[in-house]
């Protein structure tokens, strides 16, 4: 089975079109649907007639219970000048999508359990960076690995222009950095 993870659409609607292209037999999205982009309910809309299970991430949070997203500095002052947008074009089926979005998945695909997160198993606020420590990893993942083989998180890769630090990463403890990487359209990341 092609399993397509996305994230980090932020209303990009035509980025996320097209990374929807991709063949795949299943797509589920890793967070961040909203906050920076001109096309939140179009992106929500078309998430929900595709039937794509969509963890929230931390700006689908901020966005749902107008709090803030605990994002770095770098892109804090974008986050804040879209929110008032957002909240005027979401309309309360919107907001309500958010707010029942779940904080991870566990799922099952041809054998293999998986447990999806938006960034570390621990939260959807704390990033998984090139420089994170194998150790740290592991300690972050022990109490999910009773939940999943498998670990595949929308943060375990920084920005799109910090691709190439990435490399394939699968040790003992199951935790997966980057799978199978097509290419960054806007914001929004595809693993």
């Amino acid at each position: 089975m092609k399993l397509l993870l996305i994230a980090d659409i932020h209303a990009n609607y035509e980025a996320l079109q097209n990374v929807l292209e991709i063949p795949h037999d299943r797509a589920i999205c890793l967070g961040d649907i909203v906050d920076y982009g001109p096309d939140p309910e179009k992106c929500i809309d078309l998430l929900r007639k595709k039937a794509i299970p969509t963890i929230r991430g931390n700006h689908d949070n901020a966005v749902a219970f107008k709090v803030d997203c605990q994002c770095g500095y770098k892109y804090k002052h974008l986050s804040i000048a879209t929110r008032e947008y957002t909240w005027k074009v979401l309309d309360k089926s919107g907001m309500e999508y958010l707010q029942k979005l779940p904080l991870l998945i566990n799922e099952e695909i041809d054998g293999i359990k998986l447990y999806l997160t938006h960034a570390s198993p621990r939260s959807m606020f704390e990033y998984i960076k090139p420089e994170t420590s194998d150790e740290e990893i592991r300690n972050m993942v022990n109490e999910a690995m009773a939940g999943g083989s498998r670990i595949f998180s929308g943060r375990a890769f920084s920005h799109p222009h910090e691709q190439e630090t990435w490399k394939p990463y699968n040790n003992k403890s199951g935790f997966s950095r980057a799978a199978e990487r097509w290419g960054y359209p806007g914001k929004l990341c595809c693993l």
